[in-house]
């Protein structure tokens, strides 16, 4: 803000004390500046403040009675309390002299804060006396996030791993980073002064002369995908961004460049930053465009870049009902209200509100931010308007983008929060083991050995408890192999892919045709989908159940699978959190077993428990742990139902 502003501000406040036709103009023209501006008298009351000033502290002070500024509360840009005698107006009037561009922070009645630079000056009579002061506030709050912003994208650059070179526009190397030595095996020493064709394989030197073409015209160019010769003669794919040197007179000299291994991380990491970039750039080069509305004549006036954010030709004739056709259908009615009350008397005369715009020339939809301030003539009726417009589509695009992070992020959280819960339970379920299962076998060996070294020459003692202790020693291999395969279904770092069931139910019906052939046993499975999952674990989960089957039955066993598709609302308990699939396999496989009694059915699932003799049916009771947690692994929910000596069926949904 230099002195010549600041005397022209002088002017309007000074304009707005006196009377005439010119004073109305005066002050119309004060309100609708965008800078925040206020006046006290020589004891520091407020004696005046523009629109702007209100839209800048969140509230009206009352003139007369609140001294050295409108704000709720002001600070010092290090967070202490500033007390408002200690104000830059204040300490300005109190010595008499301007003070411009100090920093301090205002604090609006909503508890948001902004920065603000301040350019207060004394006012003085034409006796040089002091009669009073007068502060002109910019809000520098955006500036010094993108400035922050900036220096963070800078400090990503300087600590990049990126080979960056530069080179004349004869294709001379002239400079080399490290990075670049270690991407190519060339030593700075060996490769500056030499022509930049030592990196280009023979096929691709027709490229050197149009890039450098490009660069003359001072064009940059961004991820050009092309190969690439190292010091031992690898060829490896790169991708690089040039772009012009320039010296002071705007000429180009030479060309920076930055070479990039292309991989698939790389290339993810590349296209997120080039999204960013995209973003900061169209963000940085939004520019706020300003309009006028004559109310009697109907009649439009805007500016060049309210003209183009609108898309607008200069020759075409603008009106109201014109523009308003232009606004979603969503959106009009909220904008003709805000607009209309701003229209009453007694109202403030200011609106400002979001809407969605389709642009004139090309339909496009824009999101657009509308501020304005209505002025009434002497007999209170609207008479002219003018306000500001903002294009704010990608604020809003990237606040959709937030609002759907948070969503995902809450998602994965409460998956997790699950993955933890059950962790816990399994963790109790292996103290059990500990506890109970594992000292069983144990306890027989000891026991047995035990009984074996008190008779060392006793060899029917000997023959009657070493097969005991064998089996023991067995039975606890046996668990301690089946704890091994529910562990590693938490730890399978196998990424999921496409399965189609048909095939993983033929492999584990193939694996049982010996024991299906002894027990003249009947299979039948349906048509099944195709789903992503893991193809081992779906196998173990259809080779568990089936083997079940098989083994608890005491007639010819009959085992049918069947399938349908339900949706997510009609599982009959609630689908895993963080699942978004909306439809569900149901395979539900059958068979006439023994069965068991329905009160058991969620016990059935719980590792090493099991509801039969293991003297009369072999088994470990973790077969069916397994298949809750494969069936876990994959999103989904088994369910058994059975009567005893009825057979059983299990009910497994799984995401399509």
């Amino acid at each position: 803000m230099d002195t010549y502003s600041l005397d022209f501000i002088k002017t309007l406040i000074s304009n707005e004390r006196h009377s005439g036709a010119s004073a109305g103009m005066y002050i119309k023209l004060l309100h609708s500046l965008p800078l925040a501006v206020f006046a006290c008298d020589r004891d520091g009351f407020l004696q005046m403040y523009n629109n702007a000033a209100v839209t800048l502290w969140g509230r009206e002070p009352k003139i007369g009675e609140e001294k050295w500024c409108g704000s709720f509360k002001i600070f010092h840009t290090d967070g202490r309390p500033m007390p408002f005698e200690e104000s830059p107006l204040g300490i300005a009037m109190r010595g008499g002299k301007v003070m411009q561009g100090s920093e301090l922070l205002i604090e609006r009645p909503d508890g948001s804060r902004r920065v603000v630079t301040t350019n207060p000056m004394p006012i003085f009579d034409d006796n040089d006396e002091l009669v009073g002061g007068v502060n002109i506030l910019i809000d520098v709050t955006d500036q010094k996030q993108a400035a922050q912003k900036a220096f963070h994208l800078a400090a990503i650059v300087t600590s990049s791993e990126d080979a960056i070179a530069s080179k004349t526009l004869e294709g001379i190397v002239t400079s080399w980073n490290e990075s670049a030595e270690r991407m190519f095996g060339w030593a700075a020493s060996e490769i500056i002064g030499k022509s930049i064709l030592t990196l280009v394989p023979q096929d691709r030197h027709m490229e050197e002369p149009l890039i450098l073409q490009r660069i003359r015209n001072g064009e940059r160019l961004s991820y050009f995908e092309t190969k690439r010769l190292t010091k031992s003669g690898q060829l490896i794919d790169v991708s690089l961004t040039i772009s012009p040197i320039k010296n002071e007179r705007g000429e180009v000299i030479g060309a920076s460049k930055i070479v990039r291994n292309i991989t698939e991380e790389k290339k993810v990491q590349r296209k997120l930053q080039e999204e960013e970039e995209r973003f900061r750039m169209a963000v940085a080069a939004t520019k706020l465009g300003t309009w006028d509305y004559y109310v009697p004549a109907n009649e439009f006036s805007l500016s060049h870049e309210s003209l183009a954010i609108c898309g607008i030709e200069e020759t075409d004739n603008i009106y109201l009902e014109l523009l308003l056709d232009h606004v979603s259908t969503e959106d009009v009615n909220a904008l003709v209200t805000a607009a209309s009350e701003s229209f009453k008397p007694n109202s403030n005369g200011h609106f400002d509100i979001p809407f969605r715009f389709f642009r004139l020339n090309d339909n496009g939809q824009r999101w657009l931010r509308m501020q304005g301030t209505v002025f009434f003539d002497q007999l209170g009726h609207a008479e002219s308007v003018v306000g500001t417009l903002l294009d704010i589509t990608e604020e809003m695009q990237a606040r959709e983008t937030l609002e759907e992070l948070v969503r995902e992020r809450t998602a994965e959280l409460q998956l997790i929060n699950e993955q933890l819960q059950r962790s816990n339970r399994e963790l109790e379920q292996f103290a059990y083991i500990t506890s109970h299962d594992l000292q069983e076998p144990l306890r027989k060996i000891q026991t047995f050995s035990d009984l074996i070294s008190d008779c060392p020459d006793d060899k029917q003692l000997r023959d009657k408890f070493l097969p005991k202790i064998n089996k023991a020693a067995a039975h606890m291999s046996e668990l301690i192999r089946q704890v091994l395969n529910f562990s590693r279904l938490s730890n399978d770092l196998q990424l999921p892919a496409s399965v189609d069931l048909n095939l993983v139910v033929r492999e584990v019906f193939a694996e049982f045709d010996l024991l299906v052939e002894e027990k003249h046993a009947y299979l039948r499975c349906a048509e099944l989908p195709v789903i992503r999952g893991i193809h081992h674990q779906l196998v173990q989960l259809f080779r568990n159940l089936v083997g079940n089957s098989l083994k608890f039955c005491t007639t010819a066993p009959k085992i049918a699978i069947d399938y349908d598709v339900v949706n997510k609302a009609d599982l009959p308990v609630e689908a895993p959190a963080g699942n978004p699939a909306k439809t569900f396999a149901r395979i539900v496989l059958r068979d006439n077993g023994i069965g068991f009694e329905q009160q058991y059915a969620d016990k059935i699932f719980l590792i090493f428990k099991r509801l039969n003799n293991k003297d009369q049916y072999a088994g470990t009771g973790v077969g069916l742990a397994l298949c809750k947690k494969i069936v876990e692994n994959h999103g989904g929910l088994i369910m058994a139902e059975s009567k005893h000596g009825e057979g059983a069926a299990f009910n497994i949904y799984l995401p399509l």
